[in-house]
């Protein structure tokens, strides 16, 4: 259960990292209030993925690690015209398989 906990804080904090990526692009969200939410997602994120390092599989921490960096990147991405939902897919999508594997062959040792 242990590993459970991890990986929904890790998706709790991403999802609000991403919040702040769609704010910069979508209403173009910028100056100091913006950047210091955006420090604070992202340290709260880093933080659950040193989490996922210590519980999980290498495999989940590359996902997680991967996914992160997109994150990352996203909320760094000059202004203009920029999908984010586009961007975080396939990792977002990456991280969630290989979190579901890790899941289910914990549950069938």
């Amino acid at each position: 259960m242990e590993r459970v906990a991890v990986i929904d804080r890790f998706l709790g904090c991403a999802q609000a990292a991403e919040r702040v990526a769609f704010d910069r692009h979508q209403r173009v969200a910028d100056g100091a209030d913006w950047r210091r939410r955006a420090d604070a997602e992202m340290d709260r994120l880093y933080v659950a993925e040193k989490m996922v390092s210590i519980l999980c599989s290498d495999e989940l921490h590359d996902a997680a690690h991967k996914f992160i960096n997109a994150i990352s990147e996203a909320i760094r991405h000059e202004l203009g015209n920029f999908d984010v939902s586009s961007y975080l897919t396939a990792t977002r999508a990456d991280f969630l398989s290989t979190a579901r594997q890790e899941l289910e062959r914990l549950h069938t040792s």
